[in-house]
């Protein structure tokens, strides 16, 4: 922990001197923007801890001496066999704190020997591609059914997970709030910068200045609060989830996690990375509203059409127009045409053949 600076190096220590009492960790690694080597000082720390009898990955947000920290729990399962590839990266990044068994260092010594591999890139990039999938079949449908917002909402969700493909054919990192960073890098690299200029037009990243960008945090943090109250008022509903989308909303709407998010896209905009604060908005509201429409469901007692999100939200908030507007005005969704929007829809569709074209997965990456 030498590399860190002094605050995040004591926080971190206490969290881990505290964490390797319980008998159930395994190990515990740094990954991310300290680990990398480019964090700034809002960054929040990501351990990696390795816990037995956890079915499922699930990451809790604690605040430790003024520091953000995301505590990401992986069953030990997943390092003591076949590593999935979704945890490559946090593998290759980690710097080991604990490891009590040197299961830890194993997987990553694995996965860093063949994280590059053209087969373990496949891997990577068919989980993206099944993403992709889903999110422009739901584009498809909602254009199909008339929810010109959820169709434009879900197109552009399509063109961020094919940016992710070529990151990973590009062997860049993937992280939310360099996205925009690493996105263009791998689109020249790739020789893509057809597919990048498109994702930014379609997501009007192209126009973001600082007046823009402050507009949409104030308006994240009015949708944020206005749903936290939601789930603080029917915390009984939010129990009686799914465990997984139980502790996703959980997660999301931790004050602690709401206040590092704003800090950190505070800390964007004052360096003047307004596309990349802008997509930050953007993509936390996304995932925001989502979690929000599971649990707005199990109040309302009805069934959610995760194809038509918007127009569900737009059911569910009768009572609160205002709350609706303020998600569509956060998101761009207002104001469409039914030509552009299916205009948009076939343009992705095009954008993830030709991604899906590019050697056929088969391609060897760029190293």
């Amino acid at each position: 922990m030498h590399r860190l600076p002094e605050n995040v190096r004591k926080s971190l220590e206490r969290i881990v001197k505290d964490m390797r009492l319980n008998e159930r960790v395994y190990g515990i690694g740094l990954f991310g923007s300290w680990s990398r080597g480019d964090a700034e000082t809002s960054s929040d720390a990501d351990l990696l801890i390795i816990y037995e009898n956890i079915e499922d990955e699930y990451i809790e947000r604690i605040i430790s001496g003024g520091v953000f920290v995301d505590l990401d729990f992986i069953p030990k399962s997943w390092i003591k066999g076949i590593v999935p590839p979704e945890i490559d990266q946090k593998l290759c990044e980690a710097q080991i704190f604990y490891d009590r068994d040197w299961a830890l260092a194993n997987a990553k010594l694995l996965i860093t020997n063949i994280y590059s591999s053209p087969e373990r890139v496949r891997l990577r990039i068919r989980n993206h591609v099944i993403e992709s999938d889903i999110y422009f079949s739901r584009a498809a449908s909602a254009l199909f059914k008339g929810d010109l917002k959820s169709a434009q909402l879900f197109s552009t969700v399509a063109l961020e997970k094919a940016l992710i493909i070529l990151m990973e054919r590009a062997l860049r990192p993937i992280s939310n709030s360099h996205f925009i960073q690493e996105a263009e890098e791998s689109a020249k690299k790739l020789e893509a910068q057809s597919l990048f200029n498109f994702y930014l037009d379609a997501t009007k990243l192209h126009e973001a200045d600082g007046e823009l960008a402050k507009e949409k945090l104030e308006l994240l943090k009015i949708v944020l609060n206005e749903i936290s109250h939601v789930v603080n008022e029917h915390s009984k509903n939010v129990e009686e989830l799914h465990p997984k989308a139980k502790k996703n909303i959980k997660y999301y709407f931790n004050p602690a996690f709401v206040e590092g998010a704003v800090f950190r896209i505070e800390s964007l905009i004052a360096s003047n990375k307004l596309a990349e604060a802008v997509h930050y908005i953007k993509s936390l509201a996304t995932i925001a509203i989502e979690k929000y429409a599971i649990l707005r469901a199990s109040i309302e007692k009805s069934a959610l059409d995760y194809t038509c999100l918007i127009s569900f939200l737009e059911s569910a908030e009768k009572r609160k127009p205002k709350h609706y507007q303020n998600i569509t005005n956060l998101l761009d969704l207002d104001n469409l045409r039914k030509e552009e929007v299916g205009e948009t829809v076939k343009m992705v569709r095009e954008m993830l053949l030709k991604i899906r074209g590019r050697g056929n997965f088969n391609q060897k990456p760029h190293i």
